[in-house]
């Protein structure tokens, strides 16, 4: 609740305002080794991502595929094609999300069941440490093509029926230095 000794930008900063900001960060946290916050966040405002996130309660798997393209499109866009492939434009607005929509939602709300998870070498490799996709410790997720993409989401669908926050049972933090090298070993 706001007090009265608040000043009055304060009383205009919402809860929508907080959420967004905060996603943006982790969105930005999560390519720390790519650019600067600043630019991940000018990408971001590129995108239709924060209105999605603040006013659809329910899309199809189709349509939030459709969705989903645009915005790593806008991304790519912003950054060019060079320095921004589909994989890691797909994990700033998985990681957008994941923060502004799936946590608040407590992985509740129809469009849980839709919204990829965030894609990366910790991801790919304890799923090929732990199912028969061993191929996937190979992909380079910041070096995904759009088609490549769309395949590695095809073949865990059908091997989980299902591409959504419930397969980050296979993030895991304890693999972080492992991603954090690798990103490093990419931007050199």
């Amino acid at each position: 609740m706001l007090t009265a000794n608040q000043n009055p930008q304060q009383k205009t900063y919402t809860f929508n305002e907080h959420k967004h900001r905060y996603a943006v960060w982790t969105a930005a946290r999560a390519q720390r080794a790519f650019v600067k916050n600043e630019k991940i966040c000018e990408a971001i405002e590129k995108t239709s991502l924060r209105n999605f996130a603040e006013t659809i309660t329910t899309i199809n798997q189709s349509e939030f595929d459709h969705q989903h393209k645009e915005w790593c499109h806008d991304i790519i866009e912003f950054f060019g094609e060079k320095e921004c492939k589909y994989g890691r434009a797909a994990k700033i607005v998985a990681i957008y999300l994941k923060t502004a929509v799936i946590l608040p939602a407590q992985g509740l709300s129809p469009l849980c069941n839709v919204i990829h998870p965030p894609i990366d070498s910790i991801f790919l490799h304890n799923i090929a440490e732990k199912t028969k996709l061993k191929n996937l410790a190979k992909l380079r997720w910041t070096n995904l093509k759009e088609e490549a993409y769309w395949t590695l989401v095809d073949t865990l669908r059908k091997e989980f029926n299902d591409c959504n926050w419930l397969l980050e049972y296979y993030w895991n933090i304890a693999a972080e230095d492992l991603e954090q090298k690798e990103e490093l070993l990419q931007a050199s």
